[in-house]
Order: structure tokens, then C-alpha cells, then sequence
């Protein structure tokens, strides 16, 4: 048996740094959303050359995740920018909204929506 060899971007080490099972397990999870595409698409966004609704509807399924990895986004945005009143506020919101990610019968696609859309404030 051959052993399957696994790359993390460094984001993603830092992310799950205490859980090394929980990133082998992302890492091997071949139908879910990458970290890299994760960054570009979100860069889409943000420039406004991607739809955040088209966004939220393929993302649904992998919210919790997704909403982790913009929340770890936004702080590190945030480390650089401490005074910036629009990250407080839209790291606010992602948090409120990765709370309420596993209500049942939540519109998760609503809910991506609404933080998708307001990461347009960060647009220069």
C-alpha cells in the first residue's frame, strides 16, 4: 500500500493546527470546496467579478466550513488593519452567522448571501 502525500497551504496549518485529524480529513475530502478556490472565488466577490448569491448556492452544503475559513480570513485582515471599523463589523457578522449555520431549517444559502454581500465594503 502506497502512502497518499498531502499538501496544506499555510493558512490552513495555522487554521487546524490543534486538530491534525480534522485537516488530514479536509485534506482527503476530494468532493468539498479547496482552500485555494476558496480564496480566489472569495476575491471575486469582493472585486465584484463573481455573483455572491451564485456563490452561496454552491457553497451551501460546506457553510460551517466556508464561514471558518472567512472568519480566519477576516482576522487575519483584521491583525493588519486593527482599526478598520468595516472588518470589526463584517468579522461580527461571520461570527453570528457560523452560530446560526446549524439551526435546522436554516436557508443556508440566504444566510452565505448575506455575508457575501457585505464583503463588498472591502472593495478599495
Amino acid at each position: 500500500m502506497q502512502a497518499q502525500q498531502l499538501t496544506a497551504e499555510p493558512e490552513l496549518l495555522a487554521m487546524y493546527g490543534s486538530s491534525p485529524l480534522q485537516l488530514k480529513a479536509l485534506l482527503e475530502d476530494s468532493d468539498g470546496p479547496d482552500y485555494a478556490g476558496f480564496k480566489q472565488q472569495l476575491a471575486e466577490v469582493i472585486e465584484g467579478k463573481k455573483d455572491a448569491l451564485e456563490l452561496a448556492n454552491a457553497w451551501q452544503e460546506q457553510a460551517d466550513r466556508l464561514l471558518g475559513w472567512l472568519q480566519f480570513d477576516l482576522l487575519q485582515r483584521l491583525k493588519q488593519q486593527p482599526r478598520d471599523d468595516r472588518l470589526w463589523h463584517l468579522c461580527t457578522q461571520c461570527t453570528k452567522a457560523k452560530t446560526q449555520v446549524s439551526n435546522p431549517g436554516l436557508n443556508k444559502a440566504l444566510l452565505l448571501n448575506t455575508v457575501l454581500q457585505s464583503l463588498t465594503q472591502l472593495r478599495n
